[in-house]
């Protein structure tokens, strides 16, 4: 009995505490990823018990036993959970693989008290990500976007907090009102992603105050002085090539562009406006899309395609004499042919032996120097042409 009762003390504490601790994850961008990008992983931990002071981990493997390369990659941070908290920490990730599972587990020195697999086959995805915050927008809406791209819905509080975290995304879509919410690192990390080369469409709401917020003004300073009502938007309807039968106006902001491109406009009013932001651009709707009037409109699936057809492609590489050297620059025009290996061989060897006979020549002084000068200049002259 003795021992039976010194057992259970070394046992217990441990077993008190995973089942005091619960813990909950989300991977990717609503559970998917695209494998070889780096990705998003959230964890919030639950305490009910005692103080936890310990470290989070996310273990994730690569490679193959039997091609005997595999890798292991370790994610950490220290954290401290009290009794009776809650506590959210966001990692960004590198997955390469999805042969191995990935694991997350919280440890209390060498002990673990909580841990999780995660399958990985059930949530890699080969095709690039069109994310898009919210649940009020229907994913059946992006039916017309590329068969390349995966739209996926998320909870804005799943945005990564590091700009390489949207590394398989190529285009994010966020309200004004989701924009504002963001933590201070989420919001720096979509903005620096943005300079890196990011696309963002920016879709409003009828609260046209949020416009005037320091973090929408920095993306896309513009002046919204009210609502205007219109019977009919023609330019919308022929940009998408869908008719809009409403049976009512539709509102849409009343607004002033101070530093953006207008790509559509009705009586004036700007309904698609356009800012480029370092490498980056961002696209914003001047209108509620999720209005009475669009709820069972086609249209609104070619209005994703065409936003996401305005994505930037690649800059072109551009050739300007401007701040080279007139020797750089011609030597930035020659086009470049590489021989084949026999042309080059046989061509070395026939430089050498010829090289080798002059040395002979001067040597022996069988002739005069001034036959010797000829015969190098025009061995020179020969082997020069024939390098080109």
């Amino acid at each position: 009995i003795a021992c039976l009762a010194f057992a259970w003390l070394v046992v217990a504490p441990a077993t008190l505490k995973a089942e005091n601790v619960e813990m909950e994850y989300t991977l990717g961008f609503d559970g998917v990823f695209q494998l070889g990008k780096w990705a998003p992983v959230s964890v919030t931990l639950e305490n009910r018990g005692r103080m936890i002071q310990g470290t989070l981990e996310i273990l994730i493997s690569s490679g193959s036993e039997f091609g005997k390369n595999i890798q292991h990659n370790e994610y950490r941070k220290e954290l401290e959970l009290p009794y009776n908290s809650k506590k959210k920490l966001t990692f960004t990730v590198l997955i390469k693989s999805y042969v191995h599972p990935l694991i997350i587990r919280l440890k209390q020195g060498k002990e673990i008290i909580v841990s999780e697999e995660i399958n990985l086959r059930e949530h890699y995805q080969d095709k690039a990500l069109v994310v898009v915050t919210g649940s009020n927008t229907s994913m059946e809406s992006f039916s017309q976007l590329p068969a390349s791209v995966q739209p996926v819905a998320v909870r804005q509080t799943s945005l990564p907090e590091e700009w390489f975290g949207y590394d398989g995304v190529t285009m994010l879509m966020i309200s004004v009102t989701d924009l504002a919410t963001l933590s201070d690192a989420k919001y720096l990390a979509l903005l620096n992603w943005l300079k890196q080369g990011g696309y963002l469409v920016l879709s409003s709401q009828m609260n046209y105050g949020a416009f005037r917020q320091q973090r929408i003004q920095q993306l896309i300073p513009v002046r919204v002085i009210g609502l205007r009502s219109i019977k009919r938007m023609r330019a919308l309807e022929k940009y998408c090539q869908i008719p809009i039968r409403a049976s009512g106006p539709t509102m849409i902001l009343n607004s002033k562009v101070d530093d953006a491109q207008v790509i559509l406009a009705e009586d004036e009013i700007p309904l698609l406006l356009s800012r480029s932001i370092g490498e980056g651009r961002i696209v914003a709707l001047m209108f509620d899309h999720q209005q009475a009037a669009f709820k069972n409109w086609r249209g609104i699936q070619y209005l994703w395609k065409n936003l996401y057809n305005l994505k930037r492609a690649p800059p072109a590489l551009q050739r300007d004499a401007r701040g080279q050297s007139i020797q750089e620059f011609f030597l930035s025009e020659i086009p470049l042919r590489f021989p084949r290996f026999v042309l080059v061989l046989l061509f070395l060897v026939l430089y050498f032996v010829g090289l080798k006979f002059l040395l002979v020549r001067f040597q022996t002084k069988k002739e005069g120097p001034s036959r010797n000068v000829a015969a190098l200049v025009v061995f020179i002259a020969v082997f020069s042409v024939g390098s080109f």
